[in-house]
């Protein structure tokens, strides 16, 4: 896959956002996830995109959740707080 994920467009993406809000929670961004994100930077040396990736798990650990399933395993740092996987490894 490219840097545009899927390739969709804004509505196709849009679409797909509002059914995964339908059957999902939307997690909130508690004040400590700025702190847990500037962790994770400072202890993998993260730069780039994968600054932001690590702002995805920032928010996982300040809501207690451990695993994330994505297509992109390879972008998030290896953590043992956290348990990447891949759709074809589920």
């Amino acid at each position: 896959m490219s840097a545009n994920g899927l390739g969709w467009t804004a509505p196709q993406t849009r679409t797909a956002i509002d059914g995964f809000r339908s059957r999902f929670a939307v997690l909130a961004e508690p004040s400590e996830v700025i702190d847990l994100w500037l962790d994770l930077v400072v202890s993998h040396d993260l730069k780039g995109k994968r600054v932001h990736d690590a702002h995805l798990l920032a928010t996982m650990k300040a809501n207690g959740i451990a695993r994330l399933l994505t297509f992109n395993v390879g972008d998030f740092p290896i953590d043992p707080a956290f348990t990447i996987l891949a759709p074809d490894s589920a």
